[in-house]
């Protein structure tokens, strides 16, 4: 008689010893993230993006068109993006002429793009909803939106952390 429970045993072992396939578990992980960092590979003008890919284009500044497509993102105008971003009209100005953003703007933009992408994932992909969600004034932020609290690091960090205890059902 075979005993089936071994037989298990046996399989489950087989598995473990299998070595990991490095390259399955990135098309994986890629996969994942890809959705996750939409609007980051809209910035770079590509359809998928890696953390390391955001991190190489931060370091490297990203081209000013990016801010244009913020524009977009969040419905709104240049002049509210660039007040966000905590960079002046003729800085803006400057920028543009020369086609990029330095490495602390091009963090800044990311940062924006990072916490659209959270409100997306808190509204289920609803852009209106995640843009509507950001614009409004939140009692948590003394009544600034999600938007206009994000102008700092730490700002942005209390509109992530929000997103999060709103997705997990945390009341605050």
């Amino acid at each position: 008689m075979v005993d089936k429970h071994k037989g298990l045993a046996a399989s489950k072992k087989q598995n473990l010893d299998l070595p990991i396939n490095a390259e399955s578990y990135e098309n994986e992980r890629f996969e994942k993230l890809s959705k996750t960092y939409a609007v980051s590979a809209k910035l770079l003008g590509k359809k998928k993006i890696t953390h390391q890919q955001i991190i190489a284009a931060v370091k490297a500044g990203i081209r000013t068109e990016s801010i244009l497509i913020l524009e977009k993102e969040f419905d709104s105008t240049q002049k509210e993006i660039s007040t966000i971003l905590n960079i002046s009209a003729s800085t803006m100005a400057r920028r543009f002429k020369a086609g990029f953003l330095n490495m602390a703007e091009s963090g800044r933009v990311f940062r924006l793009a990072r916490l659209k992408e959270r409100a997306l994932g808190m509204t289920l992909g609803d852009n209106q909803a995640a843009i509507s969600w950001l614009r409004a004034p939140q009692e948590i932020f003394k009544n600034e939106s999600p938007l206009e609290h994000a102008a700092t690091e730490l700002g942005a960090g209390d509109v992530d952390d929000l997103i999060g205890r709103i997705q997990y059902g945390v009341f605050s």
